[in-house]
């Protein structure tokens, strides 16, 4: 009876050992996928358009649209845009776009438990996310390179009608935001304003001659992010407006930023004061109301 037992627990104890055999060796055979690489590429997209459709995309090399990768150690089985592909694309956009990669081998190859920036690289994109389903199956969230294009040009710049100097326009659909815009007395540039986050401005402190004014003002990227895919737009032009001498500025209200290097207002040499436009011309032979104040140059 000892025996029978003791033979029972030996058999019992290599048939564990038997069943085991197989699992062990197959673990030892799986590979952990490390790292990742994927190439994506948009092909002329520009602001205006909509995205192609995922099917409009190569997975298998570098041509128009493209998602694809060389390894062999798993595949792209498919894309799921996450920006809406029904949606006009605008300067700046970067389209977001899910990438599901398969282990082409499941017995022989397997996706870690986590996957980050360092280790998933996406050449003519930036990741952003990535998350795992089983070993066999990773999704990875990418984003596209900006959108390029140059911006559309302010609508309807005009002088608003209370007081002289009230410069307006309208904000285009495909805008920055920023604007430059450039106060005229007949053909001479008084006044530069550059990147302005407003879509009005009070040129009226300029306009301290008599004359017809005028301003022009277009769409400029704001930041150096938006130089990069952003162009400026073309030059949207005022209607013209006459300043009699009786209504010219005093010149008070101006701001540090001159259309001319050199001070702009009073200015003293010896015992000598002067008066300087933002134009770089002086008063002289005349007088001039200057913060309340005349004086006669």
């Amino acid at each position: 009876m000892k025996r029978l037992k003791r033979l029972v627990t030996i058999v019992s104890a290599l048939g564990v050992f038997m069943a085991s055999i197989p699992f062990e060796s197959l673990a030892a055979t799986v590979k952990t996928i490390s790292s990742v690489s994927i190439n994506v590429g948009l092909e002329s997209i520009s602001s205006g358009d909509t995205l192609p459709a995922e099917t409009a995309f190569s997975t298998t090399s570098e041509t128009g649209n493209y998602v694809y990768t060389n390894n062999n150690k798993y595949e792209i089985t498919d894309l799921d845009w996450i920006t809406s592909d029904s949606k006009e694309m605008k300067i700046g956009s970067e389209p977001k776009m899910k990438v599901t990669l398969r282990a082409t081998d499941s017995n022989e190859y397997a996706f870690k438990g986590g996957y980050q920036s360092s280790n998933v690289t996406i050449k003519g994109g930036t990741y952003v996310s990535s998350n795992r389903s089983g070993t066999d199956t990773l999704y990875v969230t990418f984003k596209f390179k900006p959108v390029k294009g140059t911006y559309d040009s302010p609508e309807d710049a005009y002088w608003k009608d209370s007081g002289y100097g009230n410069a307006k326009w309208s904000e285009p659909d495909n805008g920055s935001g920023a604007y430059d815009v450039y106060l005229y007395r007949g053909s001479s540039i008084i006044k530069k304003v550059e990147k302005l986050k407003a879509t009005s401005y009070n040129f009226y402190p300029y306009m301290t001659k008599a004359g017809t004014y005028s301003f022009k003002v277009r769409t400029v990227p704001y930041n150096s992010s938006e130089d990069k895919h952003g162009k400026n737009s073309d030059w949207t032009e005022s209607d013209e407006v006459y300043v009699p001498q009786e209504k010219v500025s005093d010149g008070s209200g101006q701001d540090s930023g001159t259309a001319s290097t050199g001070t702009v207002g009073w200015i003293k040499n010896g015992n000598t004061w002067s008066y300087r436009y933002p134009d770089g011309s002086y008063l002289k032979n005349n007088w001039s109301k200057i913060n309340g104040i005349w004086y006669l140059f």
